[in-house]
């Protein structure tokens, strides 16, 4: 059990479904998604949290902790070349300073590297 369901006292099935709902209520908030996404891969749903984090890399290319969770879900589903691709997106961009013509650089570069991984 994740450290937030035992301070909260609910279980993680329950957090999930309270999360969904609130996510069907606002598809777009991208860091709702990203905790849905984490408790799924906690809860060995890794199939499930797949589709949170490349929803999020859809919207955000250039995501951190969605590129990692999308990296993580491969290894478990056994993709070693999406999560080798996702780990280099992740490696690049984490290393380039986030400021200007580079920012939009590493916005290329993640989306050409989620476009050769889809």
């Amino acid at each position: 059990m994740g450290i937030i369901t035992a301070i909260i006292g609910l279980s993680m099935d329950s957090v999930i479904a309270a999360l969904e709902s609130a996510l069907s209520q606002n598809p777009d908030d991208l860091t709702m998604r990203l905790h849905l996404g984490e408790l799924l891969l906690d809860s060995n749903r890794a199939e499930a949290a797949r589709e949170h984090f490349e929803t999020v890399l859809q919207k955000d290319p250039a995501n951190l902790e969605a590129l990692q969770g999308a990296a993580t879900v491969a290894d478990r589903l056994g993709d070693e070349g999406k999560a080798a691709s996702y780990k280099k997106g992740y490696v690049c961009i984490r290393c380039w300073p986030s400021c200007g013509a580079l920012f939009h650089l590493r916005l290329t570069i993640a989306t050409h590297i989620l476009e050769t991984v889809g």
